[in-house]
């Protein structure tokens, strides 16, 4: 199919999309490889989670039964982790906030 265009600058669309027999990205597998990837995609997205929550549920079981967690868990180091991350995460919101940033002058002298 040829869209021609007669006037101050000349298109040709056969030029631009035009059929290559030899090229091989042409000929791929779309229809197959597609659907095999979002089916891999959601299966390891299922196991993972599946995985999660067992990990969660087992560490929930034990600490009803023993009243301790199956491994050490440091509180204070966990807890610094979260609020820099939440700092790292949210100050660019917040400096691009005018009325937080106003908030922020008055609550701090």
């Amino acid at each position: 199919m040829t869209i021609q265009r007669w006037g101050p600058e000349y298109i040709l669309a056969s030029r631009i999309y035009h059929d290559r027999a030899n090229s091989r990205a042409c000929c791929a597998d779309k229809q197959g490889v597609q659907p095999t990837l979002l089916l891999l995609t959601l299966v390891a997205s299922l196991g993972l989670s599946l995985a999660i929550a067992r990990i969660f549920l087992e560490c929930v079981f034990h600490l009803m039964t023993h009243r301790s967690l199956p491994f050490i868990f440091y509180w204070r180091r966990v807890a610094f982790a979260t609020v820099l991350f939440w700092m790292w995460y949210l100050t660019p919101a917040i400096a691009e906030n005018l009325a937080a940033t106003r908030v922020m002058r008055l609550l701090i002298p």
